[in-house]
């Protein structure tokens, strides 16, 4: 039986009269005689719950709460008659069951090449999160053709696959990316005027060539493709990835792709030998969606997470990290560059003890706007304590390192990753820090902002299993 959203359902009232005769002959049913004098049938709305008359599922509920049905017949109606808004949810699980997956492979396409993947919901997000700006625009820029490919598997025809294409030496004010998956900014301004600074095409030939742009009027206020359709208007095609409040809205099934030489190290995750894992730790801001990392063959690292804050009892941001032992160690990571950020947002070089909200921790983090400082939380569960002398300073990028001997633990920053100098406090653990089973050390970002994904592009990332002894001097690469 086909899978539906909604069925209609009748009810029969039936009016009869019927005259009964005994014969007087005969025995059993040969004595009787029954004939139909009169009928009426009138077909009606059958009566659901809450006066939801009409509707099959209304009437099978109110026949299970009637007790005239069991649950599982309620269950069985449920996998045929999956109600409003559930048919992806339904056809999702019946592809499954048949083993099949939803997906798209750019580079099967017979044109183009080194087709990457930039973001997506649904079947069609990444494997490993949304890319941020940051990566983007390096992406971007490695681009001989700056092509990108938007893919909704939902859409209609004429809008499941589109290309975008900005003119040759015109760069918007604001991240391409950010604006396709969150709408923002609204302006054009901001973006470039339609059909002059950039357009959309319907093939791929088409935007190579910048030949048969479509002939719209482009909405700003509404998600790309900005109801734009290849000769006029069509409203509904677009779709929002990413946003603040609440989950992704519009089409489902949708991704971007550009194709670029510029290359994620996507598989190992790695910088040198150190193999890195992500984890959202605590819960992420109001259907944001979670932070995500890549790295490059290079040493680069591109993080982005969405978070509450990693302050107070519990901690909620995007970590990436890797297994230490147990030990004196020193830490150490360049941060080349810290967007989208907010007065308090906080990207922290961490030893942590556990993935646990109230785990313990010392770490040492730039602040929004607030500069350099330490924070560390001495118990399970406990309150979190913070040493800093940089309120009200905005830096972006610098050079940031500890080193841990015993329960001890040194803060050094430096300018130029060479020469280095002691910060802040002399920071001792409590005994219950010490951790037989080693650590978890690396990056964790937390925009402590409802309406922001902060991003950090981070290289020279260092850990060496012994605590340095060094003041003032470079510590070595290795």
């Amino acid at each position: 039986m086909p899978v539906v959203s909604r069925a209609d359902c009748t009810e029969i009232r039936a009016e009869e009269e019927y005259t009964v005769a005994f014969l007087g002959t005969g025995t059993g049913p040969t004595a009787w005689s029954a004939t139909l004098d009169y009928i009426d049938i009138t077909f009606a709305a059958c009566q659901g719950e809450n006066n939801e008359n009409n509707d099959l599922w209304a009437y099978f509920r109110r026949l299970y709460l009637e007790k005239k049905v069991s649950a599982d017949q309620l269950a069985a109606l449920s996998r045929t008659l999956v109600e409003e808004e559930n048919c992806p949810y339904a056809i999702e699980y019946m592809m499954s069951q048949k083993g099949y997956q939803a997906g798209f492979d750019p580079n099967i396409q017979d044109f183009g090449s080194n087709w990457k993947h930039l973001a997506g919901r649904d079947s069609l997000a990444p494997p490993g999160g949304n890319l941020g700006g940051e990566v983007f625009d390096d992406m971007y820029n490695a681009s001989s053709t700056r092509i990108i490919e938007r893919v909704c598997a939902s859409c209609l025809a004429s809008h499941q696959i589109i290309y975008l294409r900005y003119a040759d030496g015109y760069r918007p004010q604001a991240n391409i990316l950010n604006w396709l998956k969150t709408s923002y900014p609204r302006e054009e301004a901001k973006m470039g005027k339609y059909g002059v600074n950039w357009a959309l095409y319907s093939t791929y030939q088409d935007a190579l060539n910048r030949t048969n742009p479509w002939v719209c009027t482009y909405d700003f206020n509404s998600y790309f493709p900005g109801n734009c359709a290849p000769n006029g208007q069509q409203n509904d095609q677009g779709s929002l990835l990413e946003r603040s409040w609440g989950g992704p809205d519009g089409r489902t099934d949708v991704g971007y792709y550009m194709e670029s030489g510029f290359t994620l190290d996507s598989v190992n995750r790695a910088i040198g030998s150190v193999i890195f894992n992500g984890t959202q730790i605590g819960p992420f801001i109001y259907g944001v969606t979670p932070g995500s990392f890549q790295t490059l063959d290079s040493g680069t690292m591109y993080v982005r997470g969405s978070g509450l804050d990693i302050w107070g009892k519990t901690d909620s941001g995007f970590f990436v990290y890797h297994n230490v032992t147990n030990g004196n160690l020193t830490l150490k990571i360049h941060i080349d560059d810290w967007d989208d950020k907010a007065d308090w947002s906080k990207g922290c070089l961490m030893l942590r003890k556990s993935l646990d909200v109230g785990s313990p921790y010392f770490a040492t983090c730039i602040y929004g706007m607030h500069g350099f400082g330490q924070q560390w939380r001495d118990l399970q569960d406990g309150d979190s304590g913070a040493w800093n002398n940089m309120y009200n300073q905005d830096i972006n990028t610098g050079w940031i390192m500890f080193s841990k001997k015993g329960l001890t633990f040194t803060t050094y920053l430096s300018t130029n990753g060479q020469d280095w100098y002691a910060y802040g406090m002399v920071k001792t653990m409590p005994d219950s820090f010490a951790s037989a089973s080693g650590y978890l050390a690396g990056f964790m970002l937390s925009p402590n902002n409802p309406g922001l994904v902060a991003e950090a592009q981070l290289d020279t990332y260092g850990y060496y299993p012994y605590a340095s002894k060094l003041q003032c001097a470079a510590v070595p690469d290795n």
